[in-house]
């Protein structure tokens, strides 16, 4: 969970090396719908960048400001000018926070099933004595062709 600081930021941090933007929102509009801030956006989307969210409820992570903007809310506020609006494009996280936890349950499930099932390092050592004693210590010549196979 997010902590509120009073010294919060709304400035997101932007890696430009990982091309990636990461907001960390602390305030919902309510639930979990959040907005950005549409200069944010257009930032990312013109210089090609990921979006990490991060809420109190979770991490919503997108692969670009076009999948972020699919089914968001269009808001308009009134802050600092009042006669121009700052636009803000809101949805709400906690589907998005619900499949991602749910795709890195399934990857750290699937990387267990490889790691159980990789070859014990006795075996390997039997598997290379039979290769060894079938074609031979070398295998290849210095020029990279394959020798006695």
């Amino acid at each position: 969970m997010t902590e509120v600081n009073n010294k919060t930021s709304y400035k997101p941090k932007i890696n430009w090396k990982a091309g990636v933007i990461i907001f960390d929102l602390v305030k919902p509009i309510y639930g979990s719908f959040f907005g950005i801030w549409d200069k944010w956006l257009n930032l990312a989307e013109k210089n090609n960048l990921k979006l990490v969210v991060n809420t109190p409820f979770g991490t919503s992570t997108y692969q670009s400001a076009k999948e972020y903007l699919e089914n968001t809310e269009r808001l308009e506020r009134y802050y600092k000018n009042p006669n121009e609006p700052m636009i803000f494009y809101a949805r709400h996280f906690a589907p998005d926070i619900a499949k991602r936890e749910k795709r890195k349950r399934l990857e750290k499930k699937e990387q267990k099933i490889i790691e159980d099932f990789s070859i014990p390092l006795e075996i390997m050592l039997k598997l290379k004595k039979i290769w060894e004693e079938k074609y031979g210590k070398e295998k290849y010549h210095k020029t990279g062709d394959r020798k006695n196979i």
